[in-house]
């Protein structure tokens, strides 16, 4: 019984032995592999739901962005607005001592107009349609008239100003031009 309890013990220390020194480095070298394993995917699990939150910021901030110019949209006049918009633009009286003297349509060209939203910018693909203006007026006409202009609910810009005096009394000869965008151009 001695005897089989030591051949017991003694294949009991070659296993535990046998574990020690070929099993365990293997079994060990598997537990670093698979926890480096682990922590490569919980990198990635991080940076997917990083990715995942900012998706949903900037879809919301194309949201926003699809908002702001779909508003900004509708201060450019449709083709079939831009006559009645041209119009107003030459109708716009402040008194009596202002006049259109020439109204003269400049050229039509295809245009791109950047739109400034925060610190974003885009561009807009639209026909520029010019006006050259000439008329008579006094000088708190013609900011009246161009107070006007700027109330306008579209998109017009005025360049070109030129102002000399008509005579000694305080009347002036302006001239400029005006421009106005109609989208999505010809």
């Amino acid at each position: 019984m001695n005897r089989l309890l030591a051949i017991a013990t003694i294949v009991s220390i070659m296993l535990v032995g046998y574990d020690y020194v070929k099993i365990r480095p293997t079994r060990n070298a598997m537990i670093f592999t698979q926890r480096e394993a682990n922590a490569k995917l919980q990198a990635d699990l991080t940076t997917a739901l990083k990715a995942k939150s900012e998706i949903e910021v900037v879809s919301s901030e194309i949201n926003v962005l699809k908002g702001q110019t779909a508003e900004l949209l509708t201060t450019l006049p449709q083709k079939q607005e831009a006559g009645i918009l041209l119009e107003q633009i030459t109708r716009i009286s402040t008194g009596k001592g202002f006049s259109m003297e020439k109204v003269t349509p400049g050229a039509t060209r295809q245009a791109e107009v950047v739109v400034k939203v925060g610190e974003e910018r885009g561009k807009i693909v639209c026909t520029e349609i010019e006006i050259n203006i000439e008329m008579l007026s006094t000088f708190k006409e013609l900011g009246k008239y161009l107070e006007n202009i700027e109330m306008l609910p579209r998109l017009v810009d005025v360049t070109g100003f030129k102002t000399v005096p008509l005579d000694e009394g305080n009347r002036l000869v302006s001239q400029m031009n005006v421009k106005t965008y109609v989208y999505g151009g010809e």
